[in-house]
């Protein structure tokens, strides 16, 4: 089973919501470079839970609710698990009836005692937990990144970790469905096209796929 990923110039229309006005101009500038003619992009500054940016967000979109809403690396950032569940149904308040939430967040199903090095090296990005053992949730775990800019700087980020189950149950609560779709790079199948079906994949991808750092997800709104 694949899932074909649309470009997100082929939706009529955009709005993007970020609680950094630096990202936001970040991404205006890439915008300007890239943007496709037939694609309104439009711009909220604002944190995600609040009412207001998301009143201010469907406003930008002529009033309606939005068919998509997509998020990388939103979820792994909230410390309790009633926050997660907040913000989750927040996202759902976002949607059409038959609307999906989608995005990424690091793969609860590493083993954060293991080196992480090669990760950094082969996928742009790597979890450790520095206190030795796996984590519980709620802890805080360390991302390193690798910048790609020829320096082999490194960035370091804190974010909270989240088993499978716990995340499950937010969504559900929240009023969701979620399925996780494991990611896969263009060494194994073409590039805008992510698998979840592991009887599909030879030895060799299904290795790849249990070491990647970030999992997707798409989660549906139960009725």
């Amino acid at each position: 089973k694949e899932k074909k990923v649309k470009s997100l110039f082929d939706f009529k229309s955009i709005v993007g919501v970020d609680i950094s006005q630096n990202m936001i101009e970040q991404a205006a500038r890439i915008e300007k470079e890239q943007k496709s003619p037939n694609c309104d992009i439009q711009y909220v500054a604002g944190d995600v839970n609040d009412p207001e940016t998301i009143q201010a967000a469907i406003d930008l979109h002529r009033g309606e609710k939005f068919d998509v809403c997509n998020a990388a690396f939103l979820i792994n950032y909230f410390g309790t698990h009633d926050t997660l569940v907040e913000v989750l149904t927040s996202v759902k308040s976002m949607l059409k009836p038959h609307g999906i939430f989608m995005g990424m967040t690091q793969n609860p199903g590493l083993n954060l005692c293991e080196p992480t090095s090669q990760n950094v090296q082969r996928f742009g990005l790597a979890m450790e937990n520095l206190n030795g053992h796996q984590p519980n949730d709620g802890d805080l775990v360390t991302v390193n990144i690798n910048q790609w800019d020829g320096t082999n700087t490194i960035q370091t980020l804190d974010v909270v970790y989240w088993s499978y189950q716990t995340y499950e149950r937010a969504f559900e609560k929240a009023g969701m469905k979620v399925e996780w779709v494991h990611i896969t790079d263009s060494s194994h199948k073409e590039s805008d096209c992510i698998s979840n079906d592991e009887h599909q994949m030879d030895e060799n991808e299904i290795m790849h796929w249990k070491h990647h750092p970030t999992i997707a997800f798409v989660a549906t709104i139960v009725d």
